[in-house]
C-alpha cells in the first residue's frame, strides 16, 4: 500500500525531466509450514530439498533491437531494414542492438549464421548529440577480424554521408551531430565475418542539456509546459509538431529549468487509455459483476444521487443503454489539439468523435450503464450520473496539460483557461496513464485529493512496479487487474501502483489456458457492445464501488476511502501485497463499510482457482461475511494431486489455506478438479461450499523470444576452463518491457541467474554486443543462495557499454562461452 501522509508523496516540486507515456489502461510472499497437511485426511510431508525461483526480467529504457536479426536455430533471415528507404525507425534517445554479415557461414561451434550485409536506421538528432557504435566479432570462438562500415547520412542528402568510418577490429566510433535534423544510419558489413554491435545516441548534449529517460516518441506534441513562480501554468508552442521538433521540445525543457521567473518545465508528454482490446464474439454475462457481489451489494445501493467524472476520449451520445445516465451539459472537452479528432479545439461537446476508440464509452459503460431496461448490460453503479470529460483525442491518446486541466475541471477547480463546473463530480475516474511524472498532473492530483474528491486510477498493462502515473501518486487509488479466477492478469502493473485489484480479465491465450474468454463487456459506439481487457476496465469497478458507498454515505471522501480500505474493509484479503495491494475489492463488504446492515453468508476467495506453468500453489481464503462463528468440519479434494494445507486461522474461525499441485500424481495434460467445504454457522446445520479446480496443459507455457533467461551452477562456472554449460534456461521469443521467468524443482544451492538475447544466432550466451543481464555477477563472489523458494527476484537486461567499463565489463572480457545447446 502507498503511504497517504504528504511525506509519502513522490515528485513533489523536484522532478526528473524524463519522457512519460500515460497510457490509457483499458490497458514478499509468505510459504506455508506443511505441519497440517490436509488431502482426504493425509498428512503432508515435510519440505523438499526441490526449490523454486521465481521473478521478472525488465528492459532497460529506450532499448531497441536490429528488427531482422537471426534467430538460434534459424538459418534464413527476413531482411527488413536494409535501405533507406526500409530504415528501422529509433526513438531518441535510444539503446539498439544488431548483427550484420556479409555472407553465409558457419560459427567455430559449427552452427551456421545467415548473410545480412547491412542495417539501416533513421531518427532525429540534436546538435552536440552523439552517436556511439562498438562493434565485435559475433564468433566468440575465434580471434576473428571484422569488416564494419559506420555511415550516417542527414535526410536532405543520401548519397553523400557526413560521416564515415570503417571498423577493422573490436573498438568504440563517435560521431557527433552539428545541427538539429533527421539523419540516416547505415551499418555495412564488407567481409564474411559475422558482426555484433550496440548502437545508441546519448542522453546529453556538448553543451550540458540532458534529455529526458524516453525520448520523442513518448511526447503528445513539441509543446512545453511551464509554471511560473506564481503557480501559473502555460504553454510554448511555435505550431511545429514533427519528431525532430518534439526532440527540440525535450532540449528546451531542460533548458528552461532553474530559470529566472521559472518554477517548473516540461515537455508536453502523451497520454494513453490503458485499454487492450480483443475480438472475440460477445459474450452475454458479465463475470466480473458476480466476482465483485454487485447483485449482493444492489440490494442496498445503486449510485443513486453519485456524481462520477470519466476523463477519457468522451462518451458515445445516444447509445441505448447508457443515454439516461449521461450528464452532456456538465461535460467539457479539454483536447486543445485541433487535429486530434473533432476537428476543433476546447468545447463543450464532450461526445467522442464517430471514427475514435469509445474507450470512454466503455468506462462510462461499466460504471453507469442502464439496468433492467431489457437491453444490453448492467452498470456497477447503474443509478450513478456520469460527468464526461474529454482529454484523450480520437486515437486514445492526449496531452498531460489537457488532463491536468480535466481533473481540475471535475474537482469544482478552476482551469488554465478559467473555466469551472458549478456541481462537481464525488469521484473521478482515470483509465489513463503514463510512465513519468508531469508536474502539471501531479498538482492537479493533488489539489484535486484536498477537495475530497475520490481519485481512481488505472495501475497499467506493462507488468512491471516501475511507476506508472497517476496511480502511483499516494492520493490516487491505483487499480490493477485480475481474471475470472481472482488471479493478477499477466499484463497488470504491481508494487505501489496498485492499491487494490478488480477484474480486468485476460484474453484466451492466457496463461490459465482455460478456455474462457474473460474479457470485460460494455457498450461502444452507436448500440454496439465490445469485449475489451485491461487495468482501464479494472479500474471504474472500483469507481462504481465507491458510488454504492457514496449514496449510503455521502460524508464518504478521499481520506475515508483510503482508511477502510487500509483497515481491511472493503476487499478479499490475503494475496501478496506486493501485486495485489490490499486484495481485490467487493461491493458486498464495501456498502457494509458504509452502512448496510451486514448477513452472515460464507465468503470463499476466489471463487475458483486456475494454475498455470507460472503458479503451483495457491491460497484459499474462507470466512463469513456476517457476526456468526464459523466452523470448518471438513475440506477436501477429489483428485490426489492437490494438497491442502491449513496456514491459519482466526478468532472468528476465517481460515487461509495453501492449495499446492503435487506435480508427481498430475498428468501433463489440462485437469478439473473440484475441492468442497463444509462448515457449520454458529454451530448450526452442516452446509457446503464447492471451488473449481482448473490445471492447464503443462505444454502450452507462454513463449516471447530471443532472450534467454537462465541458471548457471556457481561450482561448475568455477571450475569452467574456457566454457561451461547452461544448468536451466528459458526462452521468450518476445519480451515487451518485462518478461516472468519460473525455475521449477531447482536443487538447493548457489548458483548464477542471468539473461542474454542471442542475436546472432550461435547458442553462446552473453556475447559482446547481445543485450545481457545477471542477477548476481558471475566474476563475484556472491550468489544466489537457494535454500528456500526464491520468489519475486528481479533484475535488468540491458546492451552493456563495454569501452566505458561498465558493471558486466569484467564478466564479458575473459569470455567464458554459456553453452546454450546442452541445455536444450
Amino acid at each position: 500500500m502507498k503511504d497517504w501522509s504528504l511525506q509519502g508523496r513522490i515528485g513533489g516540486w523536484c522532478i526528473v525531466l524524463v519522457t512519460m507515456l500515460l497510457t490509457a489502461c483499458g490497458g514478499g510472499s509468505s510459504e506455508a509450514d506443511g505441519s497440517q497437511g490436509i488431502n482426504g485426511g493425509l498428512v503432508a510431508g515435510g519440505p523438499s530439498q526441490a526449490r523454486t525461483i521465481s521473478g521478472t526480467l525488465r528492459l532497460t529504457s529506450s532499448m531497441a533491437q536490429d528488427s531482422d536479426t537471426q534467430v538460434a536455430g534459424s538459418f534464413a533471415i527476413n531482411l527488413n531494414n536494409n535501405s533507406f528507404s526500409q530504415a528501422q525507425r529509433l526513438n531518441n534517445p535510444s539503446s539498439v542492438g544488431g548483427y550484420v554479415s556479409a555472407a553465409n557461414g558457419a560459427y567455430s561451434n559449427g552452427l551456421s549464421f545467415a548473410r545480412d550485409d547491412s542495417d539501416f536506421y533513421s531518427l532525429p538528432l540534436l546538435n552536440g548529440q552523439t552517436l556511439s557504435l562498438e562493434a565485435y566479432p559475433a564468433d566468440t570462438g575465434t580471434n576473428q577480424s571484422i569488416y564494419l562500415r559506420f555511415q550516417v547520412f542527414k535526410s536532405s542528402n543520401q548519397s553523400a554521408p557526413v560521416f564515415s568510418e570503417d571498423i577493422r577490429w573490436a573498438r568504440q566510433v563517435e560521431f557527433v551531430a552539428d545541427e538539429d535534423a533527421e539523419y540516416y544510419v547505415s551499418l555495412r558489413s564488407i567481409a564474411q565475418s559475422p558482426v555484433n554491435y550496440h548502437l545508441r545516441s546519448s542522453r546529453s548534449l556538448a553543451a550540458g542539456e540532458s534529455l529526458s529517460r524516453a525520448g520523442y516518441a513518448k511526447l503528445a506534441s513539441a509543446r512545453v509546459n511551464i509554471v511560473n513562480a506564481f503557480g501559473e501554468v502555460s504553454q510554448l508552442d511555435d505550431g511545429i509538431h514533427s519528431d525532430l521538433a518534439k526532440l527540440k521540445a525535450l532540449r528546451l525543457a531542460s533548458q528552461l529549468q532553474g530559470m529566472r521567473g521559472v518554477a517548473n518545465a516540461e515537455p508536453d508528454y502523451l497520454v494513453t487509455a490503458s485499454g487492450l482490446s480483443v475480438n472475440d464474439s460477445l459474450r452475454s454475462f458479465q463475470w466480473n459483476l458476480d466476482q465483485l457481489s454487485f447483485p449482493e451489494a444492489w440490494q442496498f445501493a445503486s449510485g443513486q444521487g453519485v456524481r462520477v467524472a470519466v476523463i477519457d476520449t468522451g462518451v458515445a451520445p445516444s447509445h441505448e443503454d447508457v443515454q439516461s445516465n449521461i450528464l452532456f451539459s456538465d461535460g467539457y472537452d479539454f483536447v486543445s489539439d485541433v487535429l486530434n479528432g473533432d476537428g476543433d479545439g476546447r468545447d463543450a461537446d464532450a461526445r467522442e468523435v464517430a471514427f475514435g476508440t469509445f474507450h470512454g464509452a466503455e468506462v462510462a459503460g461499466v460504471i453507469a450503464a442502464d439496468t433492467n431496461n431489457a437491453k444490453g448490460i448492467a452498470g456497477a453503479a447503474f443509478n450513478a450520473k456520469i460527468i464526461p470529460i474529454r482529454v484523450l483525442g480520437s486515437s486514445g491518446e492526449g496531452s498531460a496539460f489537457d488532463i491536468a486541466d480535466g481533473i481540475r475541471y471535475a474537482a469544482g477547480l478552476r482551469t488554465t483557461d478559467g473555466r469551472q463546473i458549478a456541481d462537481p463530480a464525488d469521484i473521478i475516474n482515470l483509465s489513463l496513464g503514463l510512465n513519468i511524472n508531469s508536474f502539471v498532473i501531479e498538482d492537479a492530483i493533488r489539489d484535486a485529493a484536498a477537495t475530497g474528491v475520490i481519485i481512481v486510477a488505472a495501475a497499467g498493462n506493462e507488468q512491471s512496479d516501475l511507476p506508472f502515473y497517476p496511480a502511483y501518486y499516494p492520493e490516487v487509488f491505483g487499480v490493477g487487474s485480475v481474471n475470472h479466477t481472482g488471479f493478477r492478469s499477466l499484463f497488470s502493473n504491481f508494487g505501489d501502483n496498485v492499491d487494490v485489484m478488480a477484474p480486468g480479465g485476460t484474453d484466451i491465450n492466457s496463461i490459465y489456458f482455460d478456455g474462457v474468454d474473460d474479457d470485460v463487456i460494455a457498450p461502444s459506439r452507436l448500440d454496439r457492445y465490445e469485449l475489451s481487457i485491461g487495468t482501464s476496465f479494472a479500474a471504474p469497478h472500483v469507481a462504481a464501488i465507491a458510488a454504492l458507498m457514496k449514496e449510503l454515505d455521502p460524508s464518504l471522501d478521499n481520506a475515508s476511502f483510503m482508511r477502510a480500505l487500509e483497515r481491511g474493509e472493503l476487499t478479499e484479503q490475503g494475496m501478496p501485497e506486493q501485486f495485489y495491494g490490499a486484495g481485490l475489492i467487493n461491493a458486498q463488504k464495501a456498502v457494509y463499510a458504509a452502512g448496510a446492515d451486514s448477513l452472515n453468508e460464507l465468503e470463499v476467495f476466489p471463487s475458483n482457482l486456475s494454475f498455470g506453468n507460472y503458479a503451483s500453489s495457491a491460497s484459499l481464503f474462507i470466512g463469513n461475511a456476517g457476526s456468526d462463528d464459523l466452523t470448518i468440519e471438513l475440506i477436501s479434494a477429489n483428485v490426489p494431486w492437490l494438497d491442502i494445507s491449513l496456514d491459519s486461522v482466526d478468532a472468528q474461525g476465517a481460515s487461509r489455506y495453501v492449495i499446492t499441485v503435487d506435480p508427481d500424481q498430475v498428468s501433463d495434460q489440462a485437469q478439473q478438479a473440484m475441492i468442497e467445504v463444509e462448515y457449520r454457522l454458529d454451530g448450526g446445520v452442516l452446509l457446503n461450499e464447492t471451488v473449481p479446480v482448473f490445471k492447464a496443459a503443462a505444454d502450452v507455457a507462454g513463449q516471447l523470444s530471443r532472450v534467454y533467461v537462465y541458471l548457471l551452477r556457481k561450482q561448475e562456472v568455477n571450475a569452467a576452463a574456457g566454457s561451461y554449460d547452461i544448468y536451466r534456461a528459458q526462452r521468450f521469443d518476445d519480451v515487451n518491457a518485462t518478461a516472468n521467468f519460473q525455475f521449477f524443482d531447482v536443487p538447493e544451492g548457489e548458483y548464477y541467474l542471468e539473461a542474454s538475447t542471442d542475436s546472432d544466432g550461435d547458442a553462446r550466451l552473453f556475447d559482446k554486443g547481445e543485450a545481457v543481464g545477471a542477477y548476481r555477477l558471475s566474476n563475484n563472489a556472491s550468489s544466489l543462495v537457494v535454500d528456500r523458494d526464491r520468489i519475486d527476484v528481479s533484475f535488468e537486461i540491458s546492451y552493456q557499454n563495454v569501452a566505458e567499463q561498465s558493471g558486466f565489463a569484467n564478466t564479458i572480457d575473459p569470455q567464458l562461452d554459456r553453452n546454450l545447446r546442452s541445455s536444450q
